[in-house]
């Protein structure tokens, strides 16, 4: 697995949050999910120089920059927005320390975050689903009460069609 494809799990995940979850979840999921639709589609072309490579980087810090700033001023509104918004700043500071590498000089610190960044990002992709876990409990009990109550509806509607006939035919 790769962060690209995780990209589109996120998506996914944050899209259901979106339309099915609880009002406290879905200012954050609103966010992460147009962050991540906006990775996936305005997808960046591989890089091919160290320029090309930091620019790219750039971009990243500033839609994962933008995407924390926006928790920010929904603090108020949502229960989780400030864990997200420190996920948000962790990405960015794993984006700043490959930009810093490949500028500046080269430290333990600055390696590390390069030798490791895929994993870093992953992590941080697996640790915004965790943190927002409650919100898709939520939603996953909402779309289970619609099922069962279109269940319940359909099968009431076929009893009263199977009675009505019996009442015709006796």
């Amino acid at each position: 697995m790769n962060s690209f494809d995780l990209l589109y799990f996120i998506a996914v995940y944050f899209l259901c949050i979106l339309l099915f979850g609880d009002r406290h979840y879905r200012l954050h999921s609103a966010i992460i999910f147009l962050s991540s639709l906006l990775n996936i589609i305005y997808q960046l072309p591989i890089a091919t120089t160290a320029q090309e490579y930091i620019n790219n980087r750039s971009v990243f810090v500033l839609w994962d920059g933008a995407a924390g700033l926006l928790m920010l001023t929904i603090l108020k509104f949502d229960k989780v927005a400030w864990k997200q918004s420190y996920l948000l700043a962790f990405a960015v500071l794993c984006h700043s320390m490959i930009i810093y590498h490949l500028i500046g000089e080269k430290n333990w610190l600055s390696s590390g975050f390069y030798t490791y960044y895929d994993e870093l990002i992953i992590t941080v992709g697996i640790l915004q689903m965790m943190v927002s876990y409650d919100g898709i409990v939520s939603s996953l009990k909402r779309i289970q009460n619609l099922v069962l109550r279109r269940r319940l509806h359909f099968n009431h509607s076929y009893k009263n069609i199977l009675t009505s006939k019996r009442e015709k035919q006796g």
